[in-house]
């Protein structure tokens, strides 16, 4: 159906509407399936307002079959702006324990677990343990930290991710792409040691920190 959805909106010069939305996103491969940005850019608002103007054309489900699909982007798309602290989707760091994204994280944990509940067993219904689980830690560790270890700094959400891990792995790589597993934990354990005497040394350069209230609330 949304490979349909894609030659239409194709045709009617659709995707002018939606630029965020290419075929690599509707006919995906083994590789197309690893880019996270891919991911994010199916459940995103580009494809709420895509599956609003198309979903009519599956004549197999009726159009109100989709409004579960459309509020799952909605919510996820907005997950993914607090986690960037996104400013212009209104997304702002959370400077209080009782912020407002605190509870709306907490409501997208809920929303997963109801719906991984409600799915039991049935593997085609939800996603994989995994991705629940990333779901949930990557949501209650803003939240926990803010409830239980907020000292009056605002919390950088966008900082708190993989990257620092994807860089090391970068660098561990580029350095012998041929290693073998005991050459690439020698590379890893060399560019941690040089990374920490670099945070130890300037401490602002450190992925995963805090930033003063004062000092971001007015671009935030």
């Amino acid at each position: 159906m949304f490979l349909k959805m894609y030659d239409v909106a194709f045709c009617e010069g659709g995707l002018m509407i939606y630029p965020n939305l290419g075929l690599k996103l509707f006919d995906k491969n083994a590789k197309s399936r690893m880019r996270v940005c891919d991911a994010a850019r199916i459940q995103s608002n580009s494809m709420v307002q895509c599956i609003e103007a198309y979903r009519h054309m599956n004549n197999k489900c009726q159009p109100e079959n989709y409004n579960g699909l459309i509020k799952h982007c909605k919510l996820t798309n907005h997950w993914v702006d607090v986690m960037n602290n996104c400013c212009k989707a209104g997304c702002k760091l959370i400077n209080s324990p009782d912020h407002h994204h605190v509870y709306e994280l907490l409501d997208y944990v809920k929303f997963h677990t109801l719906w991984k509940e409600q799915a039991g067993k049935d593997v085609n219904k939800y996603f994989p343990r995994s991705t629940y689980e990333d779901v949930v830690w990557t949501s209650m560790s803003i939240v926990i930290l803010a409830r239980t270890q907020f000292q009056g700094h605002a919390i950088v959400q966008r900082r708190h991710g993989t990257d620092d891990c994807e860089k090391m792995f970068c660098i561990a790589r580029n350095k012998c792409a041929n290693a073998t597993a005991f050459g690439t934990n020698q590379n890893i354990a060399v560019c941690g040691a040089a990374r920490r005497r670099t945070a130890q040394q300037n401490p602002s350069s450190m992925l995963v920190n805090f930033s003063p209230a004062e000092r971001t609330r007015g671009s935030s």
